[in-house]
């Protein structure tokens, strides 16, 4: 498969929490000439203004006289690597998640949110809770902003070919809990619609007291935090720890990919591979029947997260 020579057609992807502006829509108004610059192109054929944008959203670097594309890139070999590991690993991995993960589905039926399993098990367990534990165990980018990252920090990349399925987790936070959304294309924009609410924004500032469940615009929806179960807690900490270990555990991958000619440091690698792999573990569980597809109710994509969960 002969990779687009527009980085506008790859899958984007940026680990920058609490950034102003992520890279995305720079990287796609200049797809080809960041393509371009992957092997280097002297910085006399490159547009002033077009290169002072790129610098200032750290796009790019100076190599002498040359201008490089800073980002790692992964084509189609390193992208069939790096998604063949992950499957390979989530299958393996499955069987000894399974029964926590089916003991997170009998928690929140028996508190009256069995519809929100599959958000919770992807996106507080395996998009949330993983990469806390990860942070224990191997640095991850750096993502606070500066004086030198002002807009966004921490770490972009391409990928291509895209992947079949689209989706992640967004965020709304407020002073009294986090809004947590899990979405893919069919809901995306209905998500964006409630979070931009006024009547939820003020739901999640509200001191009201840190029980269990919380009504956001008529929707009841799950409270993962101190008042959470303990078994229900327990069992989505040892999800998160077996599949965080296995996430880090990975000591050739790193060289592998350097004789497909990406680079990844060390603070990179997890994050790279860890994207490709927690949606590979979701994909398992589906396959075995251990986690539900995801609902076409909208409550059901979402739940709210108050620290100490």
């Amino acid at each position: 498969m002969s990779e687009p020579h527009d980085l506008a057609q790859w899958s984007l992807h940026c680990f920058c929490l609490g950034a102003k502006e992520t890279p995305h829509r720079v990287v796609r108004d200049n797809g080809v000439l960041l393509y371009r610059l992957i092997g280097g192109v002297p910085s006399a054929e490159v547009d002033k203004a077009r290169l002072a944008l790129l610098e200032r959203y750290g796009l790019v670097r100076r190599d002498g006289e040359l201008i490089r594309t800073s980002f790692p890139t992964l084509g189609t070999e390193a992208s069939q690597l790096l998604r063949q590991r992950a499957r390979s690993e989530a299958a393996a991995i499955v069987r000894e998640v399974e029964t926590r993960v089916r003991d997170v589905s009998r928690g929140l039926a028996a508190a009256g949110f069995a519809g929100h399993v599959h958000a919770v098990v992807f996106g507080h367990v395996l998009d949330g809770l993983t990469w806390d534990v990860v942070r224990t165990i191997t640095a991850l980018p750096d993502t606070s902003l500066s004086a030198e990252r002002p807009l966004w920090n921490g770490a972009f990349w391409a990928i291509y070919p895209k992947p079949e399925r689209t989706g992640g987790t967004n965020e709304l936070r407020g002073k009294r809990g986090t809004l947590v959304m899990v979405w893919e294309d069919y809901n995306l924009e209905a998500l964006r619609g409630f979070a931009a609410t006024a009547e939820v924004r003020a739901a999640l500032d509200r001191p009201d007291s840190n029980g269990a469940e919380l009504v956001l615009a008529g929707i009841r929806l799950p409270v993962l935090g101190p008042a959470t179960p303990a078994r229900l807690a327990a069992a989505c900490r040892d999800i998160a720890t077996t599949v965080a270990h296995r996430l880090v555990g990975q000591p050739r991958l790193a060289t592998e990919l350097e004789r497909l000619g990406v680079g990844l440091s060390a603070a990179e690698l997890p994050v790279v591979y860890g994207h490709e792999f927690i949606w590979a573990v979701r994909d398992q569980l589906l396959e075995v029947g251990a986690l539900a597809p995801p609902s076409d109710d909208l409550a059901h994509a979402m739940f709210v997260h108050r620290d100490g969960a």
